[in-house]
């Protein structure tokens, strides 16, 4: 099979990790030309089983300015956008590959796949509200007759599931 390539974070930082710090930045995918390339061979990328169609590559070693110029055993590097990291998910064993397909190819070839530790995705939860609450801030007035402030916390069943913890600030 195809060797598997190394995902970097947004600033090169982190292989095969993202983290909060992440969160809305596109990532990179990096792997080595296949010594059998060929011109007109086609790269399609795989983050989480999606097809990444915006990083499709086609070999072609026409050298530079006319051609990407590109080399068996070189590395060649493609961006991830944000979106299809978003839609992947958080996960410790995120499985990101490529496949090579060609005329005279009975079957697509895949490359080994690369487990990314993925916990960029932050879930954006609604707000609370004090509907006891006039004004910006609570005061003596807004406290229930045993001192207990009213907090409505929005339907949160389908962000969270079972033993989800939240943060409150």
């Amino acid at each position: 099979s195809l060797l598997k390539g190394d995902v970097k974070n947004h600033d090169g930082t982190r292989t095969n990790q993202l983290s909060r710090a992440d969160k809305n930045e596109k990532a990179f995918f990096t792997f080595k030309w296949y010594a059998l390339a060929v011109n007109g061979h086609v790269v399609d990328f795989e983050w989480n089983g999606k097809p990444v169609v915006e990083a499709r590559l086609v070999f072609d070693n026409t050298p530079a300015p006319g051609g990407p110029g590109h080399q068996p055993g070189e590395d060649v590097t493609v961006e991830i956008p944000w979106s299809y990291i978003k839609e992947g998910g958080n996960g410790p064993t995120v499985p990101v590959q490529y496949w090579v397909t060609a005329t005279g190819l009975e079957n697509d070839l895949p490359s080994e796949i690369t487990e990314v530790d993925v916990n960029a995705i932050a879930v954006e939860l609604p707000r609370a509200e004090f509907p006891s609450v006039t004004g910006s801030f609570p005061n003596c007035a807004s406290l229930e007759a045993n001192g207990d402030l009213r907090v409505e916390i929005p339907d949160l069943s389908s962000l969270l599931k079972v033993g989800d913890k939240i943060h409150v600030v």
